[in-house]
Order: structure tokens, then C-alpha cells, then sequence
């Protein structure tokens, strides 16, 4: 059952809270990816550490083919949207649509193939529409490994 490996710690984000703030719990416990919730903590959006990096590089980055003739660490670059974080709050910046949940009593198998067919690293984990935890693609996988390749 998914509830047997979910993070039950996971990091939640309200729609006012500034980028920064979101950036700064990511960078301290190593989640990239972030419900973000109502008041009921209902999932109201995602939100992940792509999301905030496509938010505060210079945007012609994603244009770019090649990076080879820019400075190696950012030097020389308009940094101005990552240094202005803090006045951007997350609801500019969160997905809305396509949100794929999950049941904490799913079968592993049901996560496992959500994250297949919508192609994404973790699922947020309801029970009964509120968030409760998160399930990633590294603890599915570290319970195949557990279960396929350890001695009995």
C-alpha cells in the first residue's frame, strides 16, 4: 500500500507563500516537488524546483541551444528575477491543472503506474481529499529492489 512508503513529512506550500520561502524548505529537505493547499489542505496546485528554476533565470536561457559561451557560475547574468523571490508568490507560479493524486490505501502498483503514464517524480497522497504525504518514483523503486533483489 502506498501509505507504507509515503513521506508523511512532506513539505506543503500555500498559494501566498513567496518562491523563496518554497525554494529555501526544498533546498532544506531535499523535496522537489510541493502540494500546494487550501486552508483544508485540499491540493489546490504543484509546484516544483523546475518551476521556481524557469521563474528566476533570465528567460531567453530557454531559448538558448548552446550555453557554452556564457560564464560558468552565473556570472555576468541577470540574475534580477531569482534575487526578486521573495515578491513572487506561489499561486503566479503553480500548476494547476492535470494534479494526479493518489489514495494512501492504493496498491503500489496504482502509484507506479501513475507516475508512468503522467510521467511525474511524486504524487501527492489524500486521504479523503486532504494531502497526507507524498509517494516518489525512489521509494517505489526502493521497494522493488527490497522485495525483487534482497535474500529472503
Amino acid at each position: 500500500m502506498v501509505r507504507d512508503i509515503m513521506t508523511r513529512q512532506a513539505i506543503l506550500a500555500r498559494p501566498e507563500d513567496s518562491l523563496l520561502h518554497v525554494a529555501e524548505q526544498i533546498l532544506s529537505m531535499g523535496q522537489s516537488t510541493v502540494p500546494v493547499v487550501d486552508a483544508s489542505n485540499r491540493l489546490v496546485g504543484i509546484i516544483t524546483d523546475l518551476d521556481i528554476l524557469h521563474r528566476a533565470l533570465p528567460r531567453y536561457l530557454d531559448m538558448l541551444e548552446d550555453v557554452s559561451f556564457l560564464p560558468p557560475d552565473f556570472e555576468g547574468l541577470d540574475l534580477a528575477e531569482a534575487c526578486n523571490l521573495a515578491e513572487v508568490a506561489v499561486r503566479e507560479v503553480m500548476r494547476t491543472e492535470n494534479l494526479h493524486t493518489v489514495e494512501e490505501d492504493a496498491p503500489l502498483a496504482e502509484a507506479a503506474l501513475l507516475m508512468l503514464r503522467h510521467r511525474v517524480r511524486t504524487l501527492p497522497v489524500v486521504r479523503d481529499g486532504v494531502v497526507v504525504g507524498l509517494v516518489s518514483r525512489r521509494e517505489l523503486l526502493h521497494r522493488i529492489i527490497q522485495t525483487c533483489c534482497e535474500p529472503s
